[in-house]
């Protein structure tokens, strides 16, 4: 998994838990494809409902750590119902810039993404 972040250009951090070093959580940073997009990249991440109280500084050691990447924008994405997601984005200083309405099906209703941005300073150089 970890070399396929790497193909692209990105890289990703793993939370890991027990003797066994089972991954409970992982955040991904990617840049996207083609060179006239290389300095935009993707952001997400995920943490077992048990260790989600450790999401947030995994995703602030991705950030930090994808500054070498060059890298002026970085785009992340959520469904408008994942509280958790939007408050990680937003103390992080995204701001919303986009809306997908009705993309998603989720038990048989329509739920809508939010594409958010981080540039500059919140974003990784």
């Amino acid at each position: 998994m970890m070399k396929a972040f790497a193909r692209y250009g990105g890289f990703a951090n793993v939370l890991v838990s027990g003797y066994k070093e089972a991954v409970v959580g992982i955040a991904h940073i990617s840049k996207l494809p083609g060179k006239a997009q290389q300095h935009i990249a993707e952001l997400d991440f995920f943490a077992h409902d048990n260790f989600i109280k450790h999401a947030q500084t995994l995703v602030d050691k991705t950030i930090e750590e994808s500054r070498s990447l060059s890298i002026d924008r970085i785009n992340c994405y959520c469904l408008a119902c994942d509280r958790l997601k939007r408050s990680i984005f937003e103390s992080l200083g995204a701001r919303q810039i986009a809306v997908l309405p009705a993309n998603v099906r989720i038990n048989e209703n329509l739920v809508d993404v939010l594409i958010y941005e981080m540039r500059g300073h919140n974003a990784a150089y």
